[in-house]
């Protein structure tokens, strides 16, 4: 059943596709052009202007189509073009075959003619390739023109075959500008991509199939089903565009213009916005590309007068905002091969005389020119893998959602961007990501070559180390705390897995890790609060996404009994107090910053003082903090707060409860709370409280250093580099450590280390200014054994 249905709707496609041609209909504005959309009538772009009333509007249609408006009512007149006219002096495909085959043999060392594919009736779609070493692939950028997949807009046909003509002998004449595109492009140049059509004097091909309406639709169509699919329009792929597409495969364009006339005007993507929106101009459908797509059609438009005052605002516009079509070949070649293309309408007149062919040609000429200098903007490159090996890589700008290619022969990249400021990433699956932050890219109108160079080496995951521990810490493990970890690993892996095993009176639990918000290369977890002091050990297993997987152990947990006086023992016996002054503190059942007691300064009178202190010993470097209390005459008596006999601050007036902190350096320290009162007048209740002290706790619940249970050397971060890097090692015990940088020659550049040093994990910054580019080796030497590493230096 399934055979039976497509032979009658191929059937029927090739009925109704006997004769195309133009016809102008009727219409009641905008809602009657969306009427026609609907009924699936074919409407000339070109007569979209903004601003238009649309009483009427050019349709391409067959005998059929106009029966069928007829039936609705429309008033539907023939306009066909009369080509006998005004075709004289054209070309034919005859002819430009004949004439790309001469130059070919004039210019041989240049330029070779391609045969792109054959048409439905068999005649051969022509093309030229120019650059030099034509017979040599080389690491440059591929650019390309097309023309006249109408056949019946053939202006830029013949601008194409000037351009040809232009380039050629301007490189024999040694003229700078086509001597620097020549020796540094791939230049294709299609002048005739519909000869069928341009044949017939008709736009369609042989069969009576837009070719602009017949690509793979992006949102909607497969593209890897050449010949399999149907366009919007019922028809299977065409062999024009199927040919088209199967060169678009083997090649890796970065830059190209499909020609037109009918209109004057530089039509940027995308042509179609997403399913369900309206086919007029009620929707811009912005590519990720949008500015850059903005930047280079101002870049053509601006230098052609003609399109700059065409009608259309600076001379350029949205497609989708123009009239939406589905099936063009600009939204193809950027959806599917992620090449910058667009559409250039350069005559309002399909098929004008001969005569007024020069004068379109030589307001292109300058646009032509600079558009394809522009290949030779933004960013470019070349990846390889850390043996020099091309690699065909995925090329991304941040904030630029859309995904470009180096090419797999050199691994060279040409990513053009408008100028401005861009992170570079480079990627491909089983190598480490390459990041290039601040890239500036600029535009020099005198200059042609005008990439920033950013080559990229790619260190194959498979060579490296499962992710290394490169630093650890806790917050200070008190009983009745949870401690939280925090682990950082070395920035080269995608990271897939991070545990923790502890072991805590004889029971083990391990848990997950989980990554930090924005940083995949921190980790955290939480650990139970302890009810006393206890010890334990904590390992921690990383893995990456290819497998490579180690576990480090070594670490020491502890859960410390916090140094706290909060007077609840309604005495001053926790600590060795001492009580000094006119009148002693005291304990205080009627005042309290939390619990049932505080302590309370001696009743003074005038011009006495009264004190308490206490003296630990062996504190760890951290903050004590306590609640205080004052109810005094303002600016006069005070609560004073000395550290060694230091006053660190004093307070005075009516305070209710209010907490202060203090940092405290490591050693032994006495801390001192004193009342004092001046010559005369009292205030308020004329004393001073204190409740809650926490004294310094111990540094950290984990032990200060790193274990792992054999010597590594981590690889360098970042890598490439220019001109600092990082070079992590670790080393289970105590050892003599020499780490020293090579070039590669063998020859010795430089020592970073020659010392004795502890066990654990070390980082150290190696700065390569004063160096070349180029591979560079760095040897660790320990007690036990050598490890050697290679590095990339590019400046």
């Amino acid at each position: 059943m399934k055979k039976i249905i497509y032979f009658i709707l191929m059937t029927i496609v090739s009925l109704s596709a006997s004769k195309m041609d133009y016809a102008t209909v009727k219409v009641d504005g905008v809602e009657g052009i969306k009427k026609l959309i609907g009924y699936g009538i074919d409407i000339d772009r070109c007569s979209m202007k903004p601003n238009s009333s649309f009483d009427s509007v050019p349709v391409y249609i067959n005998k059929s189509d106009f029966d069928y408006l007829k039936s609705l009512g429309y008033e539907v007149k023939w306009t066909p073009a009369n080509y006998s006219e005004v075709s004289k002096g054209y070309r034919d495909n005859n002819q430009i075959g004949e004439e790309l085959e001469e130059l070919e043999s004039n210019y041989p060392e240049i330029c070779k003619r391609l045969q792109i594919g054959t048409t439905v009736n068999g005649n051969p779609i022509w093309g030229m390739k120019i650059t030099d070493n034509i017979n040599v692939e080389e690491a440059e950028p591929e650019f390309k023109y097309t023309s006249s997949m109408h056949g019946d807009e053939i202006v830029p046909m013949e601008m194409c075959m000037e351009l040809i003509y232009d380039l050629l002998e301007g490189y024999e004449a040694e003229n700078d500008t086509m001597t620097t595109l020549i020796n540094n492009t791939e230049i294709y140049i299609v002048p005739l991509h519909n000869p069928d059509g341009n044949f017939a004097h008709q736009r369609t091909n042989a069969n009576g199939v837009d070719l602009n309406r017949n690509y793979p639709e992006r949102t909607h169509n497969d593209p890897n089903i050449v010949g399999g699919y149907f366009d919007d329009y019922g028809n299977t792929t065409q062999p024009e565009n199927e040919a088209f597409m199967n060169w678009f495969d083997e090649s890796n364009f970065v830059l190209s213009i499909n020609f037109h006339n009918g209109a004057q005007v530089l039509n940027y993507p995308w042509d179609k916005a997403e399913s369900g929106k309206d086919p007029l101009r009620e929707v811009y459908a912005a590519t990720p590309d949008d500015e850059t797509f903005i930047w280079l059609s101002h870049g053509y438009a601006n230098r052609n007068q003609e399109m700059l005052n065409g009608g259309y605002e600076n001379g350029i516009i949205n497609g989708a905002s123009w009239y939406q079509i589905s099936g063009g070949l600009q939204d193809f070649n950027y959806a599917y091969h992620s090449t910058m293309e667009v559409t250039a309408e350069v005559s309002n007149t399909k098929w004008p005389p001969f005569s007024e062919v020069a004068q379109h040609w030589a307001h292109n000429r300058s646009s032509m020119l600079w558009y394809m200098a522009a290949v030779h903007s933004g960013i470019k490159g070349i990846v390889t893998d850390q043996d020099g090996n091309p690699l065909k890589a995925n090329i991304r700008i941040e904030g630029i959602d859309k995904v470009f290619y180096s090419d797999s022969d050199f691994g060279d990249y040409q990513r053009v961007v408008a100028p401005g400021t861009y992170t570079l990433i480079v990627e491909k699956e089983g190598y480490e990501t390459f990041t290039q932050e601040n890239v500036v890219v600029t535009f020099d109108e005198n200059q042609i070559m005008n990439s920033t160079v950013v080559n990229a080496v790619l260190t194959e995951l498979e060579d490296l180390e499962a992710p290394q521990v490169v630093d650890l810490s806790g917050n200070k493990g008190a009983i009745g705390q949870n401690l939280n970890l925090k682990l950082k690993l070395n920035e080269i892996h995608i990271v897939d897995e991070v545990k923790a095993t502890y072991t805590i009176n004889g029971v083990t639990e391990e848990i997950d890790m989980e990554p930090m918000e924005k940083s995949e290369y921190i980790y955290t977890a939480e650990i139970p609060a302890q009810s006393s002091i206890i010890t334990g050990d904590i390992s921690f297993y990383t893995k990456d996404n290819l497998g490579n997987e180690e576990t480090f152990t070594g670490y020491e947990l502890s859960w410390l009994e916090i140094l706290m006086e909060d007077f609840e023992s309604g005495d001053f016996s926790t600590y060795s107090w001492e009580l000094s002054g006119t009148e002693q503190w005291f304990i205080d059942s009627e005042e309290q910053s939390q619990g049932l007691y505080s302590a309370r300064s001696g009743s003074i009178t005038d011009n006495q003082e009264t004190s308490m202190s206490v003296t630990l010993e062996n504190l760890e470097a951290g903050t004590i903090t306590f609640d205080y209390k004052v109810s005094s005459e303002a600016n006069y008596d005070k609560l004073y707060f000395h550290i060694d006999g230091e006053e660190y601050s004093s307070w005075s007036g009516n305070i209710d409860w209010s907490s202060a902190s203090f940092d405290v350096s490591e050693g032994t320290h006495t801390f001192k709370w004193s009342y004092v009162k001046d010559s005369s007048v009292s205030g308020n209740s004329d004393c001073a409280w204190i409740d809650n002290i926490v004294f310094p706790l111990p540094e950290t619940g984990i032990s200060d250093e790193l274990t792992p249970d054999r010597v590594s050397l981590s690889q360098n971060y970042p890598n490439p580099f220019n001109p600092t890097t990082q070079i992590s090692f670790s080393i289970p015990t105590a050892s003599n450590i020499n780490l020293s940088i090579f070039n590669g020659n063998g020859q010795l550049v430089k020592t970073l280390l020659d010392t004795q040093m502890a066990r654990g994990v070390h980082s150290v910054e190696f700065d390569a200014k004063d160096l070349n580019s180029g591979l560079y080796f760095y040897r660790l030497t320990t007690n036990s054994e050598t490890i050697t590493k290679k590095m990339i230096l590019i400046k």
